[in-house]
């Protein structure tokens, strides 16, 4: 069956344009009523076989912890055409879905690419604690771990996420766009609680986007060639990691705060913006990624975690000394802060390359 099904698939090609600042998810042919009914007919038979999903779950009600593997009956080939068929079905019959299209489409749609979150954050705990049992093992063995441990990201989930993420950023798409967001069809969305499931999904790809920060950091303890190690695992999937860093991108500040809480909860070793400092000045960097990272650091909200960090070392107040002639002001109700390192680690080059110019021309 499978095979039948994806002879029907490839006659209905597909466009995609993946960008930070550009991005395209279109129908390559038209088609008329009567074939996005049989297509849309065909699509509806395929899923009966996950309608437990989408009829379990009600809308905005997703459990942030399922797996694919957990519920899905069929084979992974099955998943797969499945999947394919799902794209094809809405970039070309969208607007003659019905509610209940649309919320088995979004369900389905989170239920993937939060599949790919917990395979990359169970990637990110093993490095972890490989970095935290380190004083034990060699310097090889641990690179020989992080190379078992990095080996798990490349799996069925992130694929089919691959997907998921092009599907998702095309109705993303419709729903912002001013002549498609008010017809009917896009109604049938919104009453579907699509805000709610939307920032459920941006959150879910963010997570995505700061795991690969967090786990380079992480590693990056045990040295640079084990941060390279890990840093090269995203090079064989650059096209699923533009499209995490353009739906990061373009997630609203109240997503953004509230995935950067989660990973702040996480109880790992470094944080949130380690991870972004982690992707900013990778050694393997994929630009996408590195983009994304810096407009999160320059944003408004983050931009002063990203410079200053409260140092415990500066936590007692300065006091007035009168019998000095150096008196210090005391300023009890200013919190100390000093530089972050990844900033001291930049200027400090910067005067080291100016002081040896400077020698240089002196001599």
């Amino acid at each position: 069956v499978n095979d039948w099904i994806e002879i029907a698939i490839s006659c209905y090609p597909l466009c995609t344009t993946v960008g930070i600042a550009t991005f395209t998810f279109e129908a390559i042919r038209s088609i008329g009523q009567e074939e996005q009914k049989l297509l849309l007919d065909l699509f509806k038979k395929r899923r009966s076989c996950m309608d437990d999903l989408s009829t379990s779950y009600p809308a905005g009600q997703m459990p942030s912890n399922v797996c694919c593997s957990e519920e899905m009956s069929s084979s992974v080939s099955d998943v797969m055409t499945f999947c394919k068929l799902m794209a094809v079905c809405v970039s070309y019959c969208w607007p003659e879905f019905n509610e209940e299209d649309w919320k088995f489409v979004v369900l389905q749609l989170h239920k993937w690419i939060e599949a790919a979150v917990v395979v990359m954050e169970e990637m990110t705990d093993n490095i972890d604690a490989i970095s935290q049992s380190s004083s034990t093992d060699s310097f090889d063995m641990n690179v020989t771990k992080l190379k078992e441990a990095v080996e798990s990201w490349n799996s069925f989930p992130i694929y089919i996420a691959r997907i998921a993420l092009l599907v998702f950023m095309f109705i993303y798409d419709l729903t912002e766009l001013s002549e498609a967001k008010h017809t009917e069809t896009l109604e049938c969305l919104y009453a579907g609680e699509w805000g709610i499931l939307r920032d459920r999904i941006l959150e879910s790809v963010l997570r995505l986007f700061f795991t690969t920060g967090l786990a380079e950091s992480i590693a990056s303890s045990l040295g640079e060639e084990a941060a390279s190690v890990v840093a090269l695992v995203w090079h064989a999937q650059t096209y699923f990691w533009d499209l995490v860093a353009g739906v990061s991108y373009y997630s609203p500040e109240h997503v953004r705060k509230a995935a950067i809480e989660s990973i702040g909860l996480w109880g790992l070793s470094e944080g949130p913006i380690d991870s972004l400092y982690a992707i900013l000045f990778s050694s393997k960097p994929v630009p996408s990624l590195q983009f994304t990272a810096y407009v999160f650091l320059s944003s408004a909200s983050l931009s002063h975690l990203a410079i200053m960090e409260e140092s415990d070392s500066l936590s007692e107040n300065v006091s007035v000394d009168k019998e000095s002639s150096h008196s210090q002001i005391d300023l009890p109700s200013e919190k100390p802060f000093a530089l972050r390192d990844e900033i001291s680690c930049i200027i400090e080059k910067s005067s080291l390359q100016t002081l040896e110019e400077d020698l240089g021309l002196d001599q």
